[in-house]
């Protein structure tokens, strides 16, 4: 590209950058957005704010508020270089910041629909659309990255003997390869969280309407199935092979192969999209359940969660599609009887068959549900023997090892088999049955000869069509038999996903809230815990009374007692991990109603107790930075490694192979008791909050090691609550 031609990119990015808006109407620009894309929105006025723009997590955290408290979610996205133009094809309704200096400014992406192809339509701050070549706003996401490297780029295409019309696509293709590590980021994806109702996510995911055009599609594939068989009908049943006709066939017969891939290929398309909706939902739901709930559970019957889990995206979106396609063909089979030899006799014996389809469903239900029941009970006592195998090698007798397992496997059997001999009778026999029956049902007006031949062959035709229909009823009927029992086990996780947590009652207060940040000047109350009251649930007596608790900027306040009188109640009170029953907690004098769950986790981290803390199987980058965000920048990576070096975890990142990238948790590299700890304390100091919550974090470390831990969280938090043994 010549100098002139990138005159003409920077004057085109300029163009689209006169298009953003300030970031003072961000409430409004979301609002935009999201009505666009179909997503619902609170009735709630966003005052004009300046969101902090000293730095990108800044204004994404200005992002991220603005959209919770309108009922939205903003996915903070990035791509690398190459990748962006795809991007963007994709996000709307997106968000996008403008890279240029100064106070930020935003884009608004809307969607563009199927006719706009390498078009992006962006809404101007007077709420006009304009529409704009992806690869112009590609070009200005990625000039701060381009323009370093642009000049020698050029220089080098235009010495190289590359033909003149060529060189355009050498230079894209050596600036892809020169950025093909570096990420633009600045892209907020704007969806309904996973807390929505399932039906509005697949809705906004326009699942209906799509359906409704495969059902569409499949209704005239049927339509098409039995034309055919009626110009069978009218030629070659009465000795009528009249070419034209058997032409008409041929090209009725090849309209059905286009309109069947359609609907194999969206019916697939589909699922994907309803099975990652349902697991976004599902994932939502286990993450708001209630903690002594899941820890009554234990993790075997957590374990049988996730397993029905799989069974309802396996089962259900394609028994669901079975069962609507099915449907469309039962309706279309019964006009087509109704037309034919033998209508009456032929809709009688259909309507029998769907009785006894059904009492065979019933029967299936029931026993699917028994035996799941079953192989729950067997998963939770099993898994609990592996959890706890080295104690009962330790304490156990050897002869109780084994107790009670030959009887669950064999109740487990007993209900398999059961079950077993419902499903053979339901996907098997019934169409079968139904194709003996019905052609049988036939055989008089067969041999009567006072029916056409046309009315015949729409008769046969009609009972093929009936047969796969009851085929495709079977299997929905066996598919869905275990869908219920799944969403009966897994009614609670539904019910928690759209819990309702704290939104920021007050959005300029929050927004204000997250500007005070700035550390240094005199010291301030951050958090003042006001006679606080807990009990717990099914319990008479109070683990928690009359507590009270006052923390300044710069305190270290120690929280000491018996095991037992209430400590971990009380910081998962100032965590906002339970709901005191008396008292308030304030964090520089607002509640977590007026701030948001959101906001309130940003300022207090904490670490729990050991047994209550978690090392997922992930890089150790992953574990550090999992409260931050993922993917990281070099930055984040570079600050990971130091905040392991204060905490002396140096030694390990030395001794492993990918350093802070190794795997580590139960699969990976296993750390020790006191090394998983100081993790646990990194992961905290790294989300940057004003307060850090440690229970009981140092109990594992050395005299030595102690000191250095307690240096580097004094060093990074500033402020702590630490929890401790007497």
């Amino acid at each position: 590209m010549t100098v002139r031609g990138l005159s003409r990119c920077a004057a085109a990015t300029d163009s689209i950058a006169s298009l953003a808006w300030p970031a003072t109407r961000l409430g409004e620009a979301v609002r935009v957005a999201a009505r666009a894309g179909g997503i619902a929105l609170r009735d709630l006025d966003i005052p004009a704010l300046q969101p902090p723009a000293d730095s990108d997590d800044g204004f994404a955290r200005s992002v991220a508020q603005v959209a919770v408290s309108l009922g939205v979610e903003a996915e903070p996205t990035s791509a690398p270089a190459g990748d962006v133009e795809m991007l963007l094809r994709k996000a709307a309704p997106a968000l996008v910041r403008v890279p240029l200096d100064g106070p930020a400014r935003i884009l608004v992406l809307v969607p563009a629909g199927v006719s706009a192809q390498g078009r992006t339509h962006v809404v101007d701050p007077r709420g006009h659309v304009h529409r704009i070549a992806t690869a112009e706003l590609r070009d200005l996401l990625c000039r701060h990255l381009e323009l370093p490297i642009a000049a020698e780029i050029t220089a080098l295409v235009e010495t190289s003997r590359i033909p003149r019309h060529r060189r355009a696509r050498a230079r894209r293709a050596i600036l892809a390869e020169r950025l093909a590590d570096s990420r633009v980021e600045g892209v907020f994806m704007l969806r309904l969280p996973g807390t929505a109702p399932l039906l509005a996510q697949l809705k906004q995911a326009s699942v209906p309407a799509r359906a409704a055009r495969v059902l569409a599609a499949h209704f005239l594939e049927q339509a098409l199935f039995v034309t055919s068989f009626w110009i069978l009908g009218v030629t070659a049943l009465v000795g009528n092979l009249d070419p034209g006709w058997l032409a008409a066939w041929g090209l009725v017969l090849a309209s059905q192969a286009p309109l069947h891939s359609y609907v194999t290929r969206a019916q697939a398309v589909i699922a994907i999209d309803v099975g990652a909706l349902l697991k976004r939902h599902l994932l939502a739901g286990a993450l708001r359940k209630d903690a002594d709930e899941a820890r009554r559970e234990g993790a075997g019957q957590t374990l049988g969660l996730v397993v029905e889990a799989e069974t309802i995206e396996d089962m259900a979106i394609g028994a669901g599609f079975a069962a609507a396609l099915a449907v469309a063909e039962l309706v279309v089979g019964a006009v087509i009887l109704a037309t034919g030899a033998s209508a009456v006799l032929e809709l009688a014996l259909l309507a029998a068959f769907l009785v006894a389809g059904a009492a065979v469903g019933l029967r299936l239900y029931r026993a699917r549900a028994a035996w799941t029941d079953e192989r729950l009970a067997l998963t939770h006592d099993t898994i609990e023997r592996m959890v706890g195998h080295r104690t009962r090698l330790a304490q156990e007798p050897q002869e109780t090892w084994h107790d009670g397992e030959d009887q669950g496997l064999t109740r487990l059997f007993a209900r398999g088999r059961m079950m077993d001999r419902f499903v053979p009778a339901l996907t098997l026999g019934l169409p079968r049955a139904w194709l003996l029956a019905s052609v049988a049902a036939l055989a008089p007006a067969m041999m009567a000869d006072t029916r056409t031949a046309a009315a015949l062959s729409l008769s046969i035709g009609g009972v093929l069509v009936v047969q796969r229909a009851l085929r495709r009823v079977s299997q929905g009927i066996a598919g869905l038999a275990g869908t219920a029992v799944s969403l009966r086990r897994l009614r609670p996780v539904f019910e928690s996903a759209t819990r309702a947590e704290p939104v920021a009652s007050s959005l300029a207060s929050s927004l204000a809230f997250d500007t005070q940040r700035a550390p240094g000047g005199s010291p301030r109350l951050l958090l003042d815990a006001r006679h606080l009251g807990f009990r717990h649930r099914g319990r008479a007596a109070p683990v928690l009374s009359d507590a009270s608790l006052r923390v300044s900027s710069g305190d270290w306040v120690l929280v000491e007692g018996p095991s037992g009188c209430g400590k971990s109640t009380l910081a998962s009170l100032l965590l906002g991990l339970r709901e005191p029953d008396e008292g308030l907690v304030l964090l520089e004098g607002l509640d977590r109603r007026t701030l948001g769950a959101a906001a309130w986790r940003r300022r207090i981290a904490g670490v729990p107790q050991f047994h209550e803390n978690h090392l997922l199987g992930a890089s150790l980058a992953f574990n550090l930075l999992m409260g931050r965000r993922w993917p990281p920048t070099p930055r984040d990576l570079e600050e990971a490694e130091a905040v392991c070096t204060e905490l002396s975890l140096g030694a390990l990142l030395a001794r492993m192979p990918s350093g802070i990238l190794q795997p580590v948790g139960e699969t990976g590299w296993q750390l020790s008791h006191g090394e998983r700890s100081r993790v646990f304390m990194a992961r905290a100091l790294l989300q940057g909050a004003d307060i850090v919550v440690l229970d009981e974090s140092f109990a594992a470390l050395d005299p030595a090691t102690l000191r250095r831990a307690m240096d580097c969280v004094k060093a990074r938090a500033g402020t702590a609550v630490v929890i401790a043994h007497p």
